[in-house]
């Protein structure tokens, strides 16, 4: 993957990608299209600006080079048939559809509806889908405000040593008294694993 370079962030933006768990970057828009058409790339891979603070997929952040039909929201199967084990969603499938339901992707967007997904999920061991529960509840996005609770699933994803995790962490422990020096021990383990929000502190 290309080295960072010094660029101007706001003319050109580079951006991270996450691809099966691991996060790559930060890439320039035309390092992205070389991945695409190499095939390195896939429409479902996730990718944020790098700094940026939400996850999205490739073909929402890159319509142009991404050209799926949208899938119509009756089409999303939002709870799996009782009884019917071998129609129950896997954990990637469940926290999809929680990213869907988080930025409207084919659906009416629905915050409650993404919490859903991602504690499905989350409760199945998906590390992104963790963070991502932790993070509605400690920015309190449409779902009560419960640090508790986003610190439990953001350990939860930090045992499994996703780096966002433990760059969440380190937010969160920083905001309270007494937990400083585990909010610093988190933040250098995010800065030494390629969390740029964290190599500027």
């Amino acid at each position: 993957m290309p080295q960072k370079k010094t660029v101007d962030t706001i003319a050109n933006p580079t951006y991270l990608i996450q691809r099966e768990g691991s996060i790559d970057g930060p890439c320039m828009i035309g390092q992205i299209e070389q991945l695409k058409a190499s095939g390195q790339l896939q429409s479902e891979d996730l990718v944020k600006k790098d700094g940026a603070g939400d996850w999205s997929l490739c073909r929402i952040e890159f319509p142009g080079l991404f050209t799926q039909p949208r899938t119509a929201p009756a089409s999303i199967p939002i709870a799996p048939a009782p009884g019917r084990p071998t129609d129950t969603p896997t954990a990637e499938e469940q926290f999809r559809l929680g990213l869907k339901y988080n930025i409207g992707d084919g659906v009416p967007q629905s915050t409650s509806q993404a919490a859903a997904f991602y504690r499905q999920a989350a409760e199945r061991g998906h590390a992104v889908a963790q963070n991502n529960l932790g993070l509605l509840y400690m920015n309190g996005e449409n779902v009560p405000r419960d640090l508790a609770q986003a610190e439990v699933w953001f350990l939860k994803a930090a045992e499994q040593r996703l780096a966002m995790a433990w760059w969440n962490l380190s937010v969160l422990y920083g905001e309270s008294r007494g937990k400083q020096e585990l909010a610093r021990r988190y933040l250098l383990l995010a800065a030494r694993n390629g969390i740029p929000e964290a190599r500027k502190k």
